[in-house]
């Protein structure tokens, strides 16, 4: 047993080290005996890894999980980012250690997901953040492994546990009525395949998305694993065709599609039928037939980067499901399906996620009427910190985001009042969305800055209330309305905190924006609240609505953030 710091490295591997120095000089000490890190495989990343191995030696364990990936820019990297901390907190769990999250250090990405694993596990003791007083600096005075790279390892030492000037420890707000019962944990781990499929034909969609997402998170990796599923456009055509007009079918299909996201199902010969060879990114690839039960809907799939039909022996790798096309036993003195095998295998196939569509997406968007346009009315939510075209940017892409369906009545800004800098990119906003005819709220919270245990709590408290009141003032007026909140903006406790006040206020719609091109999330990060006030009008508005990037829009994105059984749902687990 022993006391773990979790956390993200980013370019400054120093604030991982401050992080255990703060905590052993709270006035009750907690002394860290491991370190574990959740970074990428960027050379900046490696190299911050390799010096904290150096300076750690002989005070602290330590353990590394590694991503795949250079960055933390896309749902998919999130996702993968999401099942490394789960492993590691798992781990954790099993050899009855005492966690302590740390929000600090790499991307914001992958500190704005930390908080998700806090309620799945009675080991996660508290969640910090240390703060940095001077906002015009990001890391005060501290150094890179590069510029380290050739100090000797007493001075690497003696860089890497200065004592840092105008650095706080904060404790993000966390109770024990935000913890999931550990039998609900428990049961989604050890249930089996056939009783995951029972359970989920119960939940509504939106649950239903959401839950699938925790359940590849929390299950044992191993023959009864969660794959990714992927449709290419062809079946997406496919599918919307089947949902208009033959809706029996698309929901035999869909039924379908979530029954192969197990790999032991599409390792079953039972299920699985025929070997055809394909092609996939212009390379000879097995292809095979997948049917759940005595039905006429056949999709037509392949699995990547290996076949599933040699899973899962050693060496054998199956992450993705990818479906190509939707074929169907049309007549019972027939044994052909349409399309046929020939028109199937025609078609342009791609391993490449950022051009095919994920399940999820796609059982979400069909799940408009007969392909008609039917927009859910909503309330949307922002929190703010210096960036103010977190809130353009959220509102641009829940708009436009063809399976969301949202007809946006309202924008609510939350955000600490005291700041100049802030308040001044509010009353930018408020021009902005005033001038395209969205009425726009502020919510002050009557804070500078969410720097201290205190003003977490108040902040946290304030947001809950802001929720609570518009539920409540929607039922009084009979008014039927989403909320929409987005945890993007501000420092990243604050993504933290507002992740538990949609469990514990019921706030299923939560989301994260990303920017997926680096460059241009640096160019926008650096952007003032300043830079935009002196833009001319119509410039500004293009910028921040994004019209300017019509033909770039790929490179932005914006995913449902899985936050697990709501507090008021919990009773139910």
């Amino acid at each position: 047993m022993a006391n773990v710091l979790i956390a993200t490295l980013g370019d400054y591997p120093a604030v991982v080290t401050e992080m255990c120095t703060k905590l052993e000089e709270l006035e009750i000490p907690i002394k860290i005996n491991k370190i574990i890190v959740l970074r990428t495989s960027s050379t900046e990343a490696q190299d911050g890894y390799e010096l904290l191995s150096e300076v750690c030696e002989g005070s602290y364990d330590l353990e590394s999980y590694v991503l795949d990936g250079i960055d933390v820019a896309t749902r998919s990297d999130c996702y993968a980012f999401l099942g490394k901390l789960f492993s590691a907190v798992k781990s954790c769990q099993n050899n009855k250690d005492s966690v302590y999250l740390s929000l600090t250090g790499g991307r914001k990405n992958m500190s704005a997901l930390m908080a998700l694993v806090a309620p799945f596990y009675d080991c996660v003791q508290a969640l910090y953040q240390v703060i940095n007083r001077d906002t015009s600096s990001s890391h005060s005075d501290m150094l890179t492994a590069m510029e380290m790279a050739y100090d000797t390892l007493e001075s690497k030492r003696e860089k890497m546990f200065a004592t840092w000037e105008g650095l706080e420890l904060v404790r993000i707000p966390f109770d024990n009525s935000l913890r999931l019962d550990p039998s609900y944990r428990h049961e989604i781990e050890t249930m089996n395949e056939f009783a995951l499929e029972q359970r989920w034909e119960k939940l509504d969609e939106s649950d239903l998305l959401d839950e699938q997402i925790i359940v590849k998170l929390l299950r044992i990796q191993g023959a009864n694993e969660l794959l990714d599923v992927y449709l290419t456009d062809d079946a997406v055509k496919e599918y919307k065709y089947f949902c208009e007009h033959e809706p029996d079918l698309a929901g035999h299909f869909a039924r379908c599609f979530r029954s192969m996201q197990f790999a032991v199902h599409l390792a079953d010969e039972k299920r699985r039928h025929d070997n055809k060879s394909g092609k996939v990114d212009g390379k000879t690839h097995p292809f095979h037939y997948y049917k759940k039960g005595h039905t006429k809907e056949r999709p037509f799939f392949c699995t990547w980067p290996d076949d599933i039909a040699n899973y899962p022996y050693p060496g054998q790798i199956v992450r993705q499901v990818i479906i190509a096309g939707l074929a169907a036993h049309r007549s019972d003195n027939s044994p052909l399906y349409e399309p046929g095998v020939k028109q199937l295998l025609a078609r342009v196939v791609t391993s490449d996620i950022r051009k095919l569509h994920a399940l999820e997406d796609v059982l979400q968007e069909a799940g408009k009427d007969g392909g008609e346009e039917r927009k859910k009315e909503s309330v949307l939510i922002v929190q703010l910190g210096e960036s103010p075209m977190v809130a353009t940017q959220a509102y641009t892409l829940l708009k436009e985001t063809e399976a969301l369906q949202r007809d946006i009545k309202e924008v609510h800004l939350v955000y600490p009042g005291r700041s100049g800098t802030i308040a001044e990119g509010v009353r930018l906003l408020v021009k902005l969305f005033s001038k395209e005819n969205i009425p726009c709220k502020c919510r002050e919270v009557d804070l500078a800055d969410i720097d201290t245990d205190e003003r977490c709590q108040l902040y946290q408290d304030t947001l809950e209330s802001i929720i609570m009141d518009l539920k409540q003032e929607h039922k009084n007026k009979g008014i039927v309305r989403e909320i929409d909140l987005v945890i993007s903006g501000g420092r990243k406790g604050m993504a933290a905190m507002a992740i538990f006040a949609a469990q514990r206020t019921g706030v299923r719609s939560v989301y994260h924006t990303l920017v997926t091109d680096t460059d241009l999330e640096d160019y926008l990060t650096r952007l003032t609240v300043n830079d935009l006030s002196e833009m001319k009008p119509d410039k500004r508005r293009d910028l921040m609505f994004l019209h300017k990037y019509q033909d770039q829009m790929d490179k932005f994105t914006l995913f449902r953030v899985p936050i697990g059984p709501l507090v008021t749902q919990r009773k139910d687990v």
